[in-house]
């Protein structure tokens, strides 16, 4: 069944899909959240006289397809999008060209970089990460003026009990709204206090790598340890490769890391939708292998790149957000098929009940295990 894509809300409807757009797309692109934030905004904007156009910008945090920024933008109101997904850009500039919507009032940053128009209030969908959060607020707090209000939306089953803690920890005034639609706001405004220090960069060792440590900016996929099943998968990550090596999905960068120890005559492509991960690749490789030949590429899989590979490395997701959807693997691994040698070699992690064995036949000659344990298997695919 498909998904409906028309999102009615109080503040302007607009049409919404993901990004990427899939085949037999079951997932919607907002929840109970977005439109329990977009009724309070209704609400609270028709009770000011002021025109939308002379107002200062909107601040989004982490809008994964549009559903906040697109109907203030269709009403507008001028918004400044941010956030750390490169899938969440392309789908709110898709979502907008879909919905015939201009965006010459519409600007976008990403966490490291600062916004530079004046901003009026500050609404956020609470991410995944709670590190990420963390180090949005941290930034709120230590840029905006005093008095700027703040917003959070999250769906209760995804709202973890800390989530007042921090907020206060970062504002003086803080507030738990009433919810409905499964969802809750949180309402914090700016006041006078220190600001606080954003969130530092995790820093932890990494045994494939002689102990060596490698850092993970805020948001990055496995926060602040070492993913075991990256430590799984490091401990089979192939020698002796000449060419091209993608890391794709290459959260911290560390089974690049492990690929560039391993096979001194190759040159490794870290890739990931996240800017986060991207940035702990670069700053991982410029610290522990400053000589040796690296690409990064932030985007959409290997989508947009020329390049072939002897090797791929692939640990790929199986959520979209908070829900269960293998649709994104099925499209990495199409991705690998077309970027690999024809006698390169795809190697894929999953969790054992996973199975990608089986649509990786589909798409491979040869598929064979290559190392499992309790909660893993390896695969590894070739034409």
């Amino acid at each position: 069944m498909k998904p409906d894509t028309y999102f009615d809300n109080p503040v302007h409807p607009v049409s919404l899909k993901l990004w990427p757009r899939l085949n037999g797309e079951k997932l919607r692109a907002w929840d109970g959240a977005d439109l329990l934030l977009l009724e309070h905004i209704a609400e609270q904007d028709a009770s000011t006289e002021q025109d939308a156009a002379d107002q200062p910008a909107t601040l989004v945090l982490n809008d994964p397809n549009g559903a906040l920024t697109l109907p203030l933008l269709a009403a507008g109101v001028k918004v400044h999008a941010s956030g750390d997904s490169w899938l969440a850009q392309k789908a709110l500039l898709t979502n907008a060209e879909d919905n015939d919507l201009a965006t010459d009032t519409l600007s976008w940053s990403w966490p490291d970089e600062e916004v530079a128009q004046p901003i009026a209030r500050v609404l956020i969908r609470l991410p995944k990460s709670l590190s990420l959060f963390e180090s949005q607020l941290a930034t709120i707090a230590g840029t905006l003026p005093e008095g700027t209000q703040v917003i959070v939306s999250s769906m209760d089953k995804h709202t973890p009990p800390s989530v007042m803690k921090i907020l206060e920890k970062y504002f003086l005034s803080v507030e738990h709204g009433l919810g409905r639609r499964k969802a809750h706001l949180y309402f914090a405004q700016l006041g006078h206090q220190t600001a606080q220090q954003r969130t530092a960069p995790a820093v932890f060792a990494i045994p494939a790598l002689q102990g060596k440590e490698i850092c993970a900016q805020p948001g990055t996929f496995s926060g602040d340890k070492l993913d075991i099943g990256a430590r799984f998968f490091s401990e089979h990550v192939p020698s002796d490769v000449a060419g091209n090596i993608a890391d794709l999905g290459c959260g911290n960068g560390v089974i690049g890391l492990v690929a560039l120890d391993r096979n001194p005559e190759a040159s490794v492509w870290f890739c990931d939708e996240s800017a986060q991960a991207v940035s702990s690749a670069k700053t991982n490789t410029a610290a522990l292998y400053p000589k040796r030949e690296c690409s990064f590429h932030h985007g959409n899989g290997l989508d947009g790149l020329a390049e072939t590979f002897s090797l791929i490395l692939l640990n790929p997701p199986f959520h979209r957000g908070h829900a269960v959807d293998e649709g994104v693997s099925s499209m990495l691994f199409k991705h690998a098929r077309r970027h690999l040698n024809s006698d390169g070699e795809l190697y894929v992690i999953g969790n054992r009940h996973l199975k990608y064995n089986l649509p990786l036949r589909k798409l491979f000659g040869s598929v064979r295990e290559v190392a499992a344990n309790d909660k893993f298997t390896i695969w590894a695919a070739k034409f």
